[in-house]
């Protein structure tokens, strides 16, 4: 589990994969802490001593900071407050981003947001697994992300598709311009060739034109020379 809103999910014991998190509306924990005269440091702390956690609505995080100061009004703790803010938060990230997702043990917790003993224990109630958070939670998604980068790097080693600096000064590029009056979106169409042979297209509104293969007005594929 990480903070921004992923879920990475793997069958491989040493591998964490994919994460869903456009449907996620946080809850910013900064923000409502402060409203609560409390230090995001002392979230935590404070979410375990609740004896009964309010009840948030943390579908929205409009909502929730709507429901968090209606009942900061009716004089409910504090305490109970943000534990309420962490389980809110905890049903939105099952609810949104792990649905329909199996979750299996082993489960780690990592990120900055493994910091909040609250956030930990919320967690821990919506999952029903055991969560644990590595030595080193804060910087484990960027030492993942690089040992990844390092992994691809080595695998193609010996072969890439960058053009060397030499040879990308000496070729010859071009763009030109089409309507494709096929039906009534009478897409405007741009191609860049480079040295004759086509190399981007955009502007296709109904994908017809993304196979860079299928060349306008029946051209060899592959090639052309820029109109006039």
């Amino acid at each position: 589990l990480a903070p921004a809103g992923r879920i990475l999910l793997s069958s491989h014991p040493a591998l964490m994969l994919d994460g869903p998190r456009k449907n996620l509306c946080l809850l910013r924990k900064h923000y409502q802490a402060s409203r609560l005269g409390v230090t995001i440091e002392e979230f935590g702390r404070l979410a375990l001593k609740s004896q009964a956690p309010s009840r948030i609505a943390g579908r929205c995080g409009v909502f929730a900071e709507s429901d968090l100061i209606h009942k900061q009004q009716l004089g409910y703790r504090r305490e109970d407050l943000i534990a309420g803010l962490c389980l809110a938060l905890a049903t939105n990230y099952m609810t949104n981003v792990a649905r329909g997702q199996p979750i299996r043990p082993r489960v780690l917790f990592q990120g900055g947001v493994a910091a909040n003993s609250g956030m930990l224990w919320a967690l821990r109630q919506k999952i029903g697994l055991e969560i644990t958070v590595p030595p080193h939670f804060k910087v484990m998604g960027a030492w993942g992300a690089a040992l990844f980068a390092r992994d691809k790097h080595l695998e193609t080693i010996d072969s890439t598709r960058f053009r060397q600096v030499e040879k990308i000064a000496s070729l010859e590029a071009y763009s030109r311009g089409f309507v494709c009056d096929d039906c009534g979106n009478a897409c405007e169409m741009q191609e860049i060739f480079i040295d004759g042979v086509l190399s981007a297209r955009w502007g296709s509104r109904c994908g017809k034109w993304d196979d860079l293969s299928a060349n306008p007005r029946g051209e060899a594929s592959g090639k052309a020379t820029p109109s006039k």
